[in-house]
């Protein structure tokens, strides 16, 4: 009975200490077939469409000491590919500060988005960190884009704040 008091009050706190780094962190490195879904919305004129999905992976490197890492990523039929940097927590957690384009924010850069969106201003995209985590051979990443986009509407062509949603999920090989 003691014994299992014992365990029980190490996994409890095993369980509080999930969001630090360390050795014994669940395995998260590795390549992932990886399924990207993009959404683009302008609320301004109440429009949304669902962009071509794609199919890809996404390679996610060992983390350093202090979490950070660097992986790649290629989706496939020509849709680009680029490099992946960000930070692992011990949990799963995964943050990308970078997904594209050297140099440039998540998604800001994306080849495949340019090449679905020519109507809108990749100059001026906005983007934030992309979260996420991996759990049991699979990932899950969200990010957000907003930029200027022509939109068809009844009244013509409209210019209007456009929101990218972006969902990947995927399994490692």
């Amino acid at each position: 009975m003691r014994s299992g008091l014992i365990a029980v009050r190490a996994a409890v706190f095993l369980a509080g200490c999930s969001g630090l780094t360390s050795p014994d962190a669940p395995p998260a490195a590795g390549t992932y077939d990886t399924f990207f879904n993009f959404t683009a919305s302008a609320p301004s004129i109440s429009s949304t469409q669902s962009l071509q999905q794609a199919l890809g992976t996404v390679t996610l490197g060992a983390p350093a000491e202090d979490g950070s890492f660097v992986g790649s990523f290629a989706l496939q039929n020509n849709g680009g590919s680029g490099t992946v940097t960000g930070t692992m927590a011990g949990n799963g957690g995964v943050s990308i500060t970078h997904f594209g384009d050297p140099n440039e924010t998540p998604l800001q850069a994306l080849a495949y988005l340019e090449t679905l969106l020519p109507g809108c201003d990749f100059t001026q995209a906005v983007s934030s960190i992309m979260d996420g985590a991996v759990s049991g051979g699979a990932l899950a990443l969200t990010g957000g884009l907003t930029l200027p986009c022509s939109w068809n509407t009844a009244n013509g062509v409209v210019i209007a704040p456009t929101t990218i949603a972006a969902q990947f999920s995927g399994t490692e090989e």
